[in-house]
């Protein structure tokens, strides 16, 4: 009787580890990549939460500017809702923490540290705004640029100036770059007549 063992031979012992570590390779390639993609998900879903919240803050609140006079040494001035194409001035009823209800002056601009800064001051005074608290709505902010127009008919400009026979202008329109990307325009109609 011959004794003949039965098993596998080396070259068929390398080549199943060979496919095994195939497989293996990648399996652990498509775990790495879905890993990645589900990273960068994140990041984009958070990217638009922030876009939405801070545009639908922006939306309600301008919307609801309200002319509110503002008066210099006792002679009006004009009304509380002015700015150029960095910063906004303008008088609305904002939910505030800590803070009473009624008309608040709100003023929207960039910062130097490329920030979309808030301030909130109680008083709708000509004094500066340096004391106030500041707000950041989003950082990494690269451009951001205001604009404002009379009627739906009329161009839009970049100045808004206060004096006392002009009103509340009909829309304003906030266009931003953050994090190299362009946002959708904002453009809201100022309701406050």
């Amino acid at each position: 009787m011959s004794s003949r063992q039965r098993g596998f031979t080396l070259v068929e012992v390398v080549v199943a580890l060979t496919i095994l570590s195939l497989v293996i390779a990648a399996t652990l390639t498509a775990m790495r990549t879905l890993a990645l993609t589900q990273t960068r998900l994140d990041a984009r879903t958070e990217e638009v939460a922030r876009l939405r919240a801070v545009s639908d803050f922006l939306y309600r609140s301008i919307s609801q500017a309200q002319p509110l006079q503002v008066f210099l040494l006792g002679s009006p001035e004009g009304y509380l809702f002015y700015g150029n194409q960095d910063e906004l001035y303008w008088a609305a009823p904002v939910p505030v923490p800590a803070v009473e209800g009624g008309l608040l002056a709100l003023r929207l601009f960039l910062s130097e540290d490329r920030e979309l800064g808030l301030q909130i001051r109680e008083s709708a005074d000509l004094t500066p705004w340096s004391e106030e608290s500041n707000y950041r709505l989003t950082d990494n902010v690269e451009q951001m640029q205001i604009q404002y127009r009379n009627s739906s008919e009329d161009q839009w400009v970049s100045e808004w100036l206060m004096a006392p026979d002009r009103t509340l202008p009909s829309h304003v329109k906030i266009s931003l770059k953050v994090d190299g990307r362009y946002w959708p325009e904002i453009i809201i109609p100022v309701r406050g007549w």
